[in-house]
């Protein structure tokens, strides 16, 4: 073989160990080691250059976070996607409503099949406790004004969309966040007679929460007379305190900053003033008409301006 001058550049590294020899080769022309060739750009790059990464390592780096990055979105869009399968339930019901709305006018038996598929879908999703955006309840509510209107505050469709309103208030309350600050709490062993132009707060009782340890059927609060006499015009307070646990009948009172958990809430139809009353995992008693429908309807959505309720000088409108 003919001789030749030109040799393989050698690679110096750990095959080398002596530290004699090692700077002696280095200085060698062509046994330097190579810088090694960058393939990737910016921040990248540069810990590439800093760490001495090969092309294939850093080819192998980017494959890498390629795939990281795919399995992040694929968990990311299939987290989505369980969340919508989630409030399904919810979803539904409320586009049944708004379905059996547009019934209404020409075909009641398909409106009430809807509005009945409506009220059972979204007790599903109450009993699930399944978390909705705030908006959910407005929405809905506002279908079910609508399908009451259609109804002409009559008939069978009509009591069918006041069950609608009724679930929905269930459902507002069955999700409502549990207070986490109660304050000081009293246990109460028997009712508070409220006479005319009274005040209960915190000031009457000496705890801003109070906790039912009476019997059932037995109100925190009642009057001298009977609920169906109840005036708003008695002037009867009741500000800033919470109750808990035991049953409460709301006609007749003026309720303002005031919160009721686990409580049985009453409704017969009369006088009554909410001004930032929450229903935290209450369930219901309420009268099956257009007041009943109001008040259901405040509880659902939880306006932030005072609501009267049953005042006998305005008639609510069909569609409420």
């Amino acid at each position: 073989m003919p001789p030749t001058d030109v040799c393989e550049p050698l690679e110096i590294g750990d095959a080398f160990p002596s530290p004699t020899l090692r700077p002696m080769l280095l200085e060698m022309p062509g046994m330097a080691p190579k810088e090694p060739q960058i393939v990737l750009t910016g921040m990248w790059g540069f810990i590439s250059r800093s760490l001495g990464i090969p092309a294939w390592g850093q080819i192998l780096c980017l494959a890498t976070l390629a795939l990281a990055g795919g399995a992040l979105h694929i968990e990311m869009t299939l987290a989505s996607i369980n969340t919508k399968l989630d409030l399904m339930p919810a979803m539904l019901g409320r586009q049944l409503i708004s379905d059996a709305s547009r019934y209404a006018g020409r075909d009641e038996t398909a409106a009430l099949k809807a509005t009945d598929n409506a009220i059972a879908l979204i007790r599903l999703a109450s009993n699930s406790r399944l978390k909705v955006p705030t908006d959910y309840f407005s929405e809905t509510s506002s279908a079910i004004g609508s399908l009451a209107a259609a109804s002409s505050g009559t008939g069978q469709l009509w009591d069918t969309a006041i069950s609608a309103r009724l679930v929905l208030a269930e459902y507002r309350s069955k999700i409502a966040p549990i207070p986490t600050d109660f304050g000081k709490t009293a246990a109460t062993h028997e009712p508070l007679r409220v006479s005319e132009s009274g005040t209960v707060d915190s000031r009457t009782w000496p705890a801003a929460t109070l906790v039912s340890e009476m019997p059932p059927g037995t109100d925190f609060l009642i009057t001298i007379d009977p609920i169906e006499k109840r005036l708003l015009s008695d002037n009867r307070f009741i500000d800033t305190i919470a109750f808990k646990n035991g049953e409460q009948t709301l006609d007749g009172f003026h309720w303002r900053n005031v919160v009721f958990v686990n409580t049985h809430i009453k409704y017969y139809g009369g006088e009554v003033e909410l001004a930032n009353v929450r229903f935290v995992q209450c369930t219901f008693q309420i009268v099956r008409d257009s007041h009943g429908s109001q008040m259901a309807n405040y509880v659902a959505v939880l306006p932030s301006e005072p609501v009267v309720v049953g005042t006998r000088q305005t008639k609510p409108a069909a569609g409420l």
